[in-house]
């Protein structure tokens, strides 16, 4: 969340130009004062099954960071054709939970995605329940130059990991790579596992692949919304799973010019970029104060704080949002 303070003009009194650099100090305050109009700094994120899994992902504000997890060193190649599974359940070595049921293997399949119950070739088949689906499209690891699927079990970790990568697999009837990966991680605490989906270079994407997890019986599922991208992390989160520390971030920009002309009106003087990595955060009260060894009593006579709505970072009275203003005062 961006916002501008300008100072909306010059003291018609002075007749000199009124030295502007570093003018400007904002603080953020909690307080019973509430401006209302100022919105909420979220990160991308999705709605609760019935079960209570939610998703968030590393854009725009992250709520996960990337970050590749290695699963082709020391990972087994699970050699499948087109539309093809592991004829036998791919062992993880532990248990994991999945909606409340402890699994220990599972189907791997080449159209991006597993199954914990009976596997069809696509995730959407009649039928096709209890499945994780990162890329869930039509893919052929069978093509002699295309990429192939590994798994890997991470047992030297804490807690301990299985790791599914579609190291650069054809599209069906394209060379058009795709590469991302499952990371499935055992809750030391007995709850349900971590489920995070990373994606590391896409070939022209498809727009409408199938991204989301399925319950047994499919009496609960949750979808993530394409578009995909490169170096995307998207997570599903448990019922249960306590928020992580979160870490309110402010940073500034000057945008003040070296000198300002008598009466002038709307000049950019401070940038404040304003983000919180994985929830919510009210701004109760912004202060402005007016300072420098050449600035006078006067010389800023109004101070408006305005919302860069369209994102790009320059001050645009006709496309931003002015939030509030006021007079200094002292």
């Amino acid at each position: 969340m961006r916002f501008f303070s300008a100072g909306e003009r010059a003291s018609m009194r002075i007749l000199r130009r009124i030295a502007a650099a570093s003018v400007l100090v904002v603080a953020l305050l909690c307080s019973p004062t509430f401006l209302s109009s100022l919105p909420t700094a979220r990160g991308s994120s999705g709605r609760p099954d019935t079960y209570g899994y939610t998703w968030t992902d590393s854009k725009p504000v992250p709520g996960v960071s990337y970050g590749w997890v290695d699963g082709v060193s020391g990972g087994t190649d699970l050699l499948l054709a087109d539309d093809d599974c592991t004829q036998t359940r791919t062992s993880f070595t532990f248990s994991f939970k999945f909606y409340g049921v402890s699994y220990n293997d599972a189907y791997v399949c080449a159209n991006g995605f597993l199954a914990f119950d009976t596997p069809g070739s696509y995730p959407w088949d009649a039928g096709m329940d209890a499945f994780i689906a990162p890329f869930g499209y039509d893919l052929d690891p069978s093509d002699p130059a295309s990429g192939h699927v590994y798994a890997k079990v991470d047992l030297l970790s804490s807690p301990r990991r299985f790791i599914v990568t579609w190291n650069g697999v054809f599209t069906y009837a394209t060379t058009d790579r795709q590469k991302f990966e499952i990371v499935l991680t055992q809750d030391l605490t007995g709850l349900d596992g971590g489920i995070l989906f990373q994606y590391a270079s896409l070939t022209n994407p498809p727009p409408d692949p199938l991204i989301g997890i399925d319950s047994l019986g499919s009496t609960s599922n949750l979808y993530y919304p394409p578009p995909l991208g490169d170096l995307l992390a998207v997570k599903f989160v448990p019922p249960g799973t306590p928020p992580p520390g979160d870490t309110l971030t402010v940073r500034g920009a000057n945008r003040a010019p070296t000198t300002v002309e008598p009466g002038q009106k709307d000049v950019p003087m401070l940038l404040l970029n304003v983000s919180t990595a994985t929830n919510s955060v009210n701004l109760r009260r912004v202060r402005v104060d007016v300072t420098g060894v050449l600035s006078l009593p006067g010389d800023v006579s109004r101070v408006a704080l305005w919302r860069d709505a369209d994102g790009d970072g320059q001050f645009n009275r006709s496309r931003d949002a002015m939030l509030t203003s006021g007079t200094p005062s002292g």
